[in-house]
C-alpha cells in the first residue's frame, strides 16, 4: 500500500467517525511532542532528523449502554529539506454492554499475554516498526474487528473475535531491491480466548486462526514470468494455541507464556513446507521499596523448517544467510534473557528505566535507557537511547542501523 493510499484511508476513516465524535460531550486527550532523533527507524543510512509525533485519544458515551473510542497517531520527520509524513487511525470503535455480554465493533487494539515486552501469544494486531517512539506500545496498529465477550461470572470470561488482516509495516532499508511484495490475505481471521482472573492466579487459554503479520521470504521466479529471480514473500497462515498465566505474592510476581503455532504457506508455487514454532517465556519481577521494580525473563524459540546454511551448496550459502536474515531466523533453537529495571524520583515526576534483551544463541543484544521528567502537569521532557549490537547474522546485529538517541519535549493535553 502506497503512502498516498494510506493517507487517504486514515483521513476517510476519521471523517466517517467525526459524526460519532460530535454526539458525545467528552473532549479528546493525548500528547504531542517534538525533538531530535539520530535515526529514522528505517534501517538505512539517512541519519539524524527533526521529529514530531501526536497521539490523540477520545473516549465517550453516546447512550447509557453505548460507548465509543478513537485513537489517532500522526508523525512528521524533516531532514535537509526532505519531509516525511505518516498517519494512522489506530482505533475507532463502538462498544455496548448488555448484562453479561459485551459487543464491540470497529478498529480496535487488542492485546493478549501477560509477559513483559516479549509476548508469544500476542498475535492479533500488527505493528509499525518505523514509528519513532520510546514506547513500544505506540507501534501497535488496530485491526478492523468484531469482539463478543461473555462474562460467565466475576472470574471467567470468554471472548470471540473476527478480524481483518493487517500486516506489519517493516523498515524498507532492510528489504532487498529485487523483491515482489505479497498480496495481503483476504480471508477473515478468527480468535477465541477463555480467561480467568482473580485471587491467586490469572490465566488464559487462547486460539488464533489467521495469518502471520510478518512476511516469510523465499527466492524464486518473479511473478508472471518464466525467467528472472526475485525475493518473494507471503504471509503464512497460522494456527496458534496459547497459554499465559501470572501469580503474585507480596512484592513478587511470576509470569509465563507458551505458544505453539502451526504455520503453512497459502501459495502453490513457493515451495515453503508447513512448520511448527514453539515459543515460551518465564519471568519474575519484584517491587523494591515504593517506587522501583525489577523484571527478569528467560525466553526460547524452537522451530522446524529452518534453513541450515552449512547444509547448502557453497554457491547457495550466501543466499541462505540472506533469507534467514530477512526472516529473522538464525537457528532452529534460540534462547535469551530480558532484564528491566525502573524507578521513580522527585515525587514521581521523574521516571528512569534501563532494560536489555540478550540473545544467548548468537550473542547479540539490545540495550535501552529511558528518562521522562514532568516539568509541569502538561509539559514533559523525554530522553533515551537504543543500542543494537552483535554480528550481522543475528537478530539484533541485523538491526544496528536502528540504534538511536533522542530528546523530545512533549505537551500533554
Amino acid at each position: 500500500m502506497t503512502p498516498r493510499i494510506r493517507f487517504i484511508r486514515w483521513v476517510a476513516s476519521l471523517i466517517l467517525f467525526c459524526p460519532v465524535w460530535a454526539l458525545a460531550d467528552s473532549k479528546p486527550f493525548g500528547e504531542c511532542r517534538a525533538g531530535y532523533w539520530s535515526s529514522n527507524r528505517n534501517l538505512d543510512d539517512t541519519g539524524a532528523l527533526a521529529s514530531s509525533t501526536c497521539l490523540v485519544d477520545w473516549k465517550g458515551s453516546l447512550a447509557d449502554a453505548v460507548r465509543a473510542g478513537a485513537n489517532l497517531r500522526l508523525q512528521h520527520g524533516w531532514r535537509a529539506g526532505n519531509a516525511q509524513f505518516s498517519g494512522r487511525l489506530r482505533e475507532a470503535y463502538l462498544r455496548t454492554e448488555l448484562g453479561s455480554w459485551t459487543l464491540s465493533a470497529g478498529r480496535q487494539v487488542t492485546v493478549w499475554g501477560r509477559s513483559d515486552r516479549i509476548s508469544p501469544t500476542d498475535v492479533l494486531g500488527s505493528r509499525d516498526f518505523t514509528v519513532r517512539t520510546g514506547d513500544d506500545d505506540e507501534q501497535r496498529n488496530g485491526a478492523d474487528s468484531v469482539l463478543l465477550r461473555w462474562h460467565a461470572n466475576e472470574a471467567v470470561a470468554v471472548s470471540a473475535m473476527a478480524l481483518r488482516f493487517e500486516p506489519n509495516r517493516l523498515p524498507t532499508g532492510q528489504l532487498p531491491d529485487v523483491r515482489a511484495d505479497p498480496i495481503a490475505p483476504s480471508r477473515a481471521e478468527f480468535a477465541l480466548r477463555v480467561e480467568r482472573t482473580g485471587p491467586g492466579l490469572d490465566t488464559a487459554l487462547s486460539y488464533f486462526d489467521g495469518f502471520d503479520k510478518a512476511q516469510r521470504f523465499w527466492f524464486g521466479l518473479a511473478p508472471g514470468t518464466t525467467v528472472g529471480n526475485a525475493f518473494r514473500s507471503t504471509h503464512e497462515r497460522i494456527r496458534m494455541w496459547g497459554l499465559d498465566a501470572a501469580t503474585s505474592s507480596g512484592r513478587w510476581t511470576l509470569r509465563g507464556e507458551l505458544a505453539i503455532t502451526r504455520a503453512s504457506a497459502d501459495c502453490d508455487s513457493c515451495g515453503l513446507a508447513a512448520r511448527t514454532i514453539s515459543r515460551a517465556v518465564l519471568g519474575i519481577d519484584r517491587d523494591l521499596l515504593d517506587t522501583a521494580n525489577i523484571n527478569v525473563q528467560y525466553f526460547g524459540v524452537r522451530r522446524t523448517g529452518y534453513i541450515r546454511e552449512d547444509n547448502q551448496p557453497a554457491q547457495a550459502q550466501t543466499l541462505a544467510r540472506g533469507l534467514n536474515r530477512l526472516n529473522s531466523e538464525f537457528a532452529p533453537i534460540e534462547r535469551g534473557v530480558t532484564v528491566r529495571m525502573a524507578n521513580r524520583f522527585l515525587n514521581d515526576r521523574t521516571r528512569v528505566e534501563f532494560s536489555g534483551i540478550f540473545d544467548l544463541t548468537q550473542s547479540s543484544r539490545l540495550v535501552r535507557g529511558r528518562l521522562v521528567h514532568s516539568i509541569s502537569d502538561s509539559v514533559k521532557l523525554s530522553v533515551g537511547f537504543d543500542r543494537f549490537s552483535g554480528k550481522e547474522q543475528s537478530y539484533f546485529g541485523a538491526r544496528q542501523k536502528n540504534s538511536a538517541i533522542w530528546a523530545e519535549l512533549g505537551w500533554v493535553f
